[in-house]
């Protein structure tokens, strides 16, 4: 069981339809799942990434975690919500220096809530996302447990499992559309969804082809038909632009639902230009998984 965070329900998860006048005409059912709803911090797939972790921290009567990320990763921004609500510590290694985030506000509200803040270089930073820390750390740091970026364990990850679970009990779909940084999310959701099914992953960072790669290897053969987007990144990761920050815009003032311009931004924009674009055919039906990140620093956007 999760740790007592009262707020939080995923088997409650609203789905709610994208308006739009061209999709309607075009005869698209383009619906949005909102898992952005499922904790006011702990939002999206985290909660589901996390349950395992808090799990094990509380049965082996660990400190607290250990993780890292990047100064606006929402992975960290969870994770460190967990931590205070858990009354855990929570150690987190933070690409680049200091002074690039001093003044951040996704850090400062890891700061209020208890999280120590360490720079990591560059050089080890993409080191450790590959292999995990090395045996430098500090003895200090040997009662936590380690999650790894993204909060995707090695091996099964049963908390996407359950994620899949609610994903096919939402609603009915033909496409199911989410956005990937680390592509850990969408293997556990391959691994068990339908093979009947499609899935279209949206990477949000320029990854040279790496994170397919890794997707293809870590999912069976026979499961759902994957298409995966790498042409709607906008220049990389957390970078944006006045197109999709309009794109963005226009959503949060029309819509049910709001949107950032770092994951969900650029995942909404991909199914708007495929629509455009004649990807999907009359009367499909495309669930978009809202992964959250909807946080205040965040949703002010302008261009």
């Amino acid at each position: 069981m999760f740790p007592p965070l009262p707020e939080m329900n995923p088997g409650e998860t609203p789905v709610q339809i994208w308006h739009d006048p061209f999709f309607e005409n075009s005869g698209l059912d383009i619906r949005v799942l909102r898992l952005d709803l499922i904790h006011p911090w702990i939002q999206g797939n985290k909660w589901f990434k996390l349950m395992p972790f808090a799990e094990k921290c509380i049965a082996e009567n660990r400190s607290g975690f250990l993780s890292m990320g990047g100064p606006f990763s929402n992975h960290l921004i969870a994770l460190s919500c967990a931590a205070f609500s858990m009354k855990k510590r929570s150690v987190f290694l933070v690409r680049g220096e200091e002074k690039e985030w001093e003044n951040n506000p996704a850090i400062t509200q890891m700061k209020e809530w208890g999280s120590e803040i360490l720079p990591l270089s560059r050089t080890t930073f993409r080191q450790w996302h590959q292999q995990g820390p090395d045996d430098t750390l500090s003895p200090e740091f040997q009662n936590l447990i380690w999650v790894p970026m993204g909060g995707t364990p090695a091996g099964p990850a049963p908390g996407l499992t359950a994620l899949s679970r609610v994903i096919s009990a939402a609603a009915e779909f033909d496409f199911l559309v989410l956005p990937a940084a680390t592509g850990g999310t969408a293997a556990g959701i391959a691994r068990g969804m339908p093979a009947d099914k499609k899935m279209l992953v949206t990477e949000v960072l320029k990854s040279g082809g790496g994170l397919e790669a890794a997707f293809r290897k870590d999912v069976p053969e026979n499961g759902p038909e994957t298409t995966w987007l790498s042409d709607y990144h906008f220049g990389g990761y957390a970078r944006t632009n006045p197109v999709l920050n309009r794109f963005c815009r226009q959503i949060n003032e029309t819509q049910m639902f709001k949107i950032e311009p770092v994951y969900s931004g650029k995942c909404f924009f991909a199914v708007s230009d495929l629509a455009r674009k004649g990807h999907f055919g009359i009367r499909n039906r495309i669930l978009i998984l809202h992964t959250g990140g909807i946080f205040p620093w965040n949703t002010g956007l302008e261009g």
